[in-house]
């Protein structure tokens, strides 16, 4: 019997940010819009079909000051929302039921590309000042991975391989990234895959970069893909890359 995931802690990257486990409450939702096609043969029953698929979040968070770190990306949820409220640019947003950035790696992963659209303050006589960010769709699908990296990195090198599957011909291969932190000149990371966790001869799926300093970014790659073991490769020219990502494979 699998084990259920607990909300003990939970932890949330935007764009090139790292927003942490400071807030209160998250909700994430996938839903269809319905579309009204009733006419006058419909007589008294309702006639509706699917529309197009939107991405809906939100987290709660208490307000507190405070600039982000460079050192890590780390931000206050109330001023990492500032910084890209309203940003035309989708950003990369990725949520991790894991409370420690070091423990991602190979936990399950909700991620998709798109917008702060809405930041709300204040509460009641007697709260601790509240805030609540709402985000919505950019220009992808809600997609459910696996993170495979997760951490500080001070050479190149590769990460574990996680057996996520075969991509089948209506599907595609989603990746996105956060770069954190960069001390050096640039940084490419590389989605491969392979027949065998040994990964004897890997082929590269999507490309994510350069970077040339903290940034994001979401990709996609069309199926079919028969290998069904993934990983990430990261090269460049650095001393510390402080970096994220997370994979999945869903529908076109």
């Amino acid at each position: 019997m699998p084990t259920p995931v607990v909300l003990k802690g939970c932890r949330i990257f935007a764009g090139r940010y790292d927003i942490g486990d400071r807030h209160t409450e998250l909700s994430v939702s996938y839903e269809v819009e319905e579309k009204d096609a009733k006419n006058m043969g419909s007589g008294d029953t309702a006639v509706s079909f699917p529309g197009h698929m939107k991405v809906a979040a939100s987290f709660k968070a208490h307000f507190a000051a405070g600039a982000v770190d460079p050192a890590t990306g780390k931000g206050e949820p109330e001023t990492v929302a500032s910084e890209l409220l309203g940003d035309e640019v989708p950003h990369a947003i990725s949520v991790s039921p894991r409370k420690a950035l070091t423990g991602v790696d190979g936990r399950p992963a909700l991620f998709w590309s798109g917008h702060a659209l809405k930041l709300t303050h204040g509460g009641a006589v007697g709260d601790i000042w509240p805030i609540e960010v709402s985000h919505g769709l950019g220009r992808s699908r809600l997609v459910r991975g696996t993170f495979l990296l997760g951490g500080l990195r001070s050479a190149p090198g590769s990460g574990t391989a996680r057996r996520l599957g075969a991509v089948g011909p209506s599907q595609r291969l989603y990746a996105c990234v956060h770069v954190l932190r960069l001390v050096g000149t640039a940084v490419t990371l590389r989605v491969q895959s392979d027949e065998a966790a040994a990964f004897g001869s890997p082929a590269d799926q999507i490309v994510l970069g350069p970077f040339t300093s903290p940034d994001d970014d979401f990709e996609e790659a069309a199926g079919p893909m028969a290998d069904e073991w993934f990983r990430v490769e990261w090269s460049g020219t650095f001393t510390e890359v402080l970096a994220v990502v997370a994979v999945g494979v869903a529908a076109g």
